[in-house]
């Protein structure tokens, strides 16, 4: 009986650890860099239009993050996060705005496209991984069958995250 409950707590408490090891266990700086990161990667290269990126006028940051570690939860990212990430992305010719849930955005009831020729960009937890890296799930709508994802590998090299890979495919409709 004391062997199960011993071995019933050592598989418990790597999952207790994991859980609290989600985005709020990373700095702020940390956060707006690795976010930034995903976003840039989704908007000029991951976004589903072949070499050259469409230039979309207006991207919208979806803000409630889904996170496993977390229980199976949605946590926010902080304000001050969200703010510091538009102002990383300020070199892309696009309007980037954050918004609580997909039914802020408008979608053309005709296309189902995003209003206005924009997309959304979804944004997971961060999952710090044993091995010094992050994972992101992050994916981009622009429209019924136009859209994609991946978890995104991202590690830190000289003071600054880059994505190196990713874990699993990248899925695209």
């Amino acid at each position: 009986m004391i062997r199960g409950l011993v071995w019933s707590i050592a598989l418990i408490m790597p999952l207790t650890l994991l859980a609290a090891c989600t985005t709020s266990a990373i700095s702020d700086n940390a956060q707006v860099a690795i976010y930034a990161a995903v976003a840039r990667q989704l908007y000029m290269v991951d976004h589903t239009f072949g070499d050259d990126p469409p230039n979309f006028p207006t991207v919208y940051l979806l803000g409630d993050t889904y996170s496993p570690a977390a229980g199976d939860n949605y946590i926010d990212i902080e304000e001050s996060v969200k703010t510091a990430v538009i102002t990383a992305l300020s070199d892309l010719p696009a309007q980037f705005i954050w918004v609580q849930h997909r039914d802020e955005v408008p979608i053309d009831e005709v296309t189902g496209g995003v209003g206005g020729n924009g997309v959304i960009i979804t944004l997971g937890s961060i999952e710090p991984q044993e091995d010094g890296t992050v994972q992101v799930t992050a994916s981009i709508y622009i429209g019924n069958l136009a859209a994609g994802g991946t978890t995104y590998v991202l590690e830190k090299v000289n003071d600054s995250w880059r994505i190196i890979g990713n874990a699993g495919v990248f899925w695209i409709s």
